[in-house]
């Protein structure tokens, strides 16, 4: 499989005998080797762009052996790999504004919590500040709408962080990182 895998210019991750990892601990298992590979050129772009998407990439084959069947070889289809990753990509866009001018999810969710729950009952739903928006979609998104500065964003993100805490008394904490030096407003 490792040649094989070579020959497709596939680079081989790890080659990990789980019989013989079995015996070190104490435990018996039939011959059965696990061979992780993938292609980075490929892989890592879908990864970046859906983080859930690692859980199948790089692919896997299991090989075992099988006293009734002989050699047995598993593997996840890359077409399945490619439907779940389109559904997930479905769930986003219909519940969060990524074709949007935006940097993400703004606040962390506080412990045992929802932040876009606790903004949208301090009524932040579509708050403006500039060209700068909360989310009509999912409001723990900052949008900018075509010319908000960093200062709206900020200011925006401000006021958010204020009224959530005067109606839930949480302080949402932000998630995303803020370079720079404010510069003040005229």
């Amino acid at each position: 499989m490792v040649e094989l895998c070579r020959a497709k210019d596939l680079k081989v991750f790890a080659v990990i005998d789980q019989a013989a990892e079995a015996r070190q601990v104490g435990l018996d298992l039939r011959e059965t080797v696990l061979v992780v590979f993938g292609n980075p050129a490929a892989g890592t772009p879908v990864m970046a762009a859906s983080p859930l998407s690692a859980l199948d990439l790089p692919l896997k084959v299991l090989i075992w052996a099988d006293p009734e069947h002989g050699t047995q070889v598993s593997y996840t289809d890359p077409a399945v790999i490619a439907a779940e990753m389109d559904k997930i990509t479905e769930s986003r866009e219909a519940t969060q504004p990524i074709k949007s001018r935006t940097g993400g999810s703004t606040f962390k969710n506080p412990p045992d919590r929802k932040a876009w729950q606790l903004i949208d009952a301090a009524g932040c739903r579509g708050l403006k500040v500039g060209d700068a928006q909360v989310s009509e979609m999912h409001c723990n998104f900052l949008i900018n709408r075509g010319g908000a500065t960093a200062a709206d964003i900020e200011a925006l993100g401000e006021n958010v962080r204020r009224r959530v805490k005067e109606t839930s008394g949480v302080e949402l904490e932000w998630e995303i990182e803020r370079l720079g030096v404010p510069v003040p407003r005229d």
